[in-house]
């Protein structure tokens, strides 16, 4: 990529495929990036670029990518496979370019080697989203080989009775009307949208569940 292509690239601003990053200092937050490509449909990650497209460079970009790499090769798991590339845009500084793809063992989570917790993220347009329990599940379950059946039970037919009388809901709001609690409403939703009789749309505000409409 040359210094022209890039900043014509980040003047288009963040999107589903891009994200910008001016420094590379908090790794965690690179790393959730990548994950996040990772679980969607890949993605570029510009480091040295400010959130408005600004190019501004980093001074030792050899040093910040072997920082990132390392820091992704134990955080994240599964191993995150991606290509990098470092463009020089003045004398002095240069831009690290990650090239992310789609990956094909999701879910991908950052793995905190204290606490054993993992932290599975998303990219959802210009965002990078923390995954609820419903999408995690949906994730691991997409990435099976076989599909997934149902059998219709009074949850299902209560869940796809209320969707289709008030449109798009969160899972909170199908609790609230209905006899069933949180647990089983989120193993009911898991069910169907693999079965993809209803769609998942993430979101920091609670992810939105629909009729499943194909394109």
């Amino acid at each position: 990529m040359t210094v022209h292509e890039l900043k014509r690239l980040a003047s288009g601003g963040e999107s589903q495929y891009l994200e910008f990053k001016q420094y590379a200092t908090v790794l965690s937050q690179i790393t959730e990036e990548i994950v996040g490509f990772l679980n969607a449909s890949g993605g570029k990650l510009l480091v040295g670029v400010k959130d408005d497209g600004l190019v501004t460079g980093l001074k030792y970009p050899e040093d910040d990518l072997s920082y990132i790499e390392e820091s992704s090769l134990k955080s994240i798991k599964p191993i995150a496979e991606f290509s990098t590339e470092i463009v020089p845009v003045s004398g002095k500084k240069a831009v690290i370019v990650l090239h992310v793809p789609e990956g094909d063992e999701k879910p991908y989570a950052v793995f905190n080697s204290e606490s054993k917790h993992k932290s599975v993220f998303i990219r959802v347009n210009d965002e990078c989203i923390k995954a609820s329990r419903e999408l995690r599940s949906i994730l691991k379950m997409k990435n099976r080989p076989t599909g997934q059946t149902i059998v219709y039970s009074d949850i299902e037919a209560a869940v796809l009775k209320l969707i289709d009388e008030r449109g798009a809901m969160t899972k909170a709001e199908i609790v609230k009307h209905s006899d069933y609690n949180s647990r089983t409403v989120s193993d009911c939703l898991i069910r169907l949208v693999t079965s993809k009789v209803l769609s998942i749309q993430p979101a920091n505000s609670g992810d939105l569940f629909e009729y499943n409409h194909p394109a």
